[in-house]
C-alpha cells in the first residue's frame, strides 16, 4: 500500500497577498530553490508590460537569472509543452522589484544589440605566442 503522505512538487506561497506556484523537484530542495514562473508572477500582479521584451531585457542585460524547466518539471505540471521562464524563488523579490520599476516607469528597459567593444573590455595587451 503507498502512502499518501508524499509532498506534492507544487507548493503554494503567498507573495504580498498574491498565491504563487512554486515547483519544488525534490524534498532535499529547500523553497529557496524552488522555481516561480514569470508568466503567473505577470498574471497574479497584472504587470502590463510586455513579456518578451521582460525576457530578453533581462537576458541581455542579465538583470535576473532566468531558467527553464526541466523535463522532470514539465512532468509534473504535466506540461510538456511549457516554454515559459522560471525564476528561483530566492530571486522573486529582484524580480517584483524590477518590474514595479518597470510599471513605475523609473528604469526602462532598452534592448540593444550587444556592443563590438569586446576587444576594450580585456584587461592588458595581448601578447602574440611565439613559436620555438
Amino acid at each position: 500500500m503507498e502512502s499518501s503522505t508524499k509532498k506534492s512538487p507544487i507548493k503554494t506561497i503567498k507573495y504580498d497577498n498574491h498565491s504563487l506556484n512554486a515547483i519544488i523537484k525534490s524534498s532535499d530542495q529547500t523553497i529557496n530553490d524552488s522555481k516561480i514562473s514569470i508568466k503567473q508572477i505577470f498574471e497574479q500582479f497584472l504587470f502590463d508590460i510586455n513579456y518578451e521584451k521582460f525576457i530578453q531585457g533581462c537576458q541581455m542585460n542579465l538583470l535576473l537569472p532566468l531558467i527553464k524547466l526541466d523535463d522532470e518539471e514539465k512532468q509534473i505540471l504535466n506540461d510538456n509543452n511549457n516554454d515559459d521562464y522560471y525564476v528561483y524563488y530566492r530571486h522573486l523579490n529582484r524580480c517584483i522589484e524590477l518590474l514595479n520599476d518597470l510599471k513605475r516607469g523609473t528604469i526602462s528597459m532598452t534592448l540593444l544589440p550587444p556592443s563590438n567593444n569586446e576587444s576594450q573590455q580585456q584587461t592588458g595587451p595581448i601578447k602574440p605566442q611565439l613559436a620555438g
